[in-house]
């Protein structure tokens, strides 16, 4: 027998897009699918976005990835808040909205963090897809680039 990917057990990631802003840059990241930041922010506390995508088997609930990467965060940043989460939809699918102060001892100031978790279904039973918005920067930067985080995550497209 020969197994390929993708295959009847295992659909494709889906495709994703997003539109950053002007004057940003991308980059190759080994563990997101796109990420961009601003060169004109302080490397330390770097705006930035990544966009990742997993494979979810057995009904884990979109509710047990979020939970399970904010013990992840707190464990290596234990001074880490959760300020905000709320469920809605985003690129068309169920969602969980999230904002996080990160602080941790390599950072001149704490970081300011939004997080979209995005459960996509599958036509393979028991198997979905989990991509994953992720924009920071200083909290300093924060009021001034919250619209530049919702504008990026509205353009958010999953096909």
């Amino acid at each position: 027998m020969r197994a390929e990917y993708p295959g009847p057990q295992s659909p494709p990631l889906p495709s994703i897009s997003i539109d950053i802003p002007d004057g940003w840059t991308l980059k190759p990241h080994a563990n997101a699918v796109i990420a961009a930041f601003d060169p004109q922010s302080p490397v330390l506390g770097r705006t930035t976005v990544y966009v990742t995508a997993g494979r979810l088997v057995g009904g884990t609930s979109l509710d047990e990835v979020v939970a399970k990467g904010h013990a992840t965060l707190r464990a290596k940043y234990p001074d880490s808040e959760l300020e905000f989460t709320k469920h809605g939809t985003a690129g068309g699918h169920e969602a969980r909205f999230s904002v996080i102060t990160v602080r941790g001892p390599e950072f001149p100031s704490p970081l300011f963090q939004t997080e979209t978790s995005i459960l996509v279904p599958t036509d393979v039973s028991g198997v979905s897809h989990v991509v994953q918005l992720l924009c920071k920067c200083a909290t300093t930067g924060a009021k001034e680039l919250s619209p530049v985080f919702s504008g990026i995550l509205k353009s958010l497209s999953i096909g």
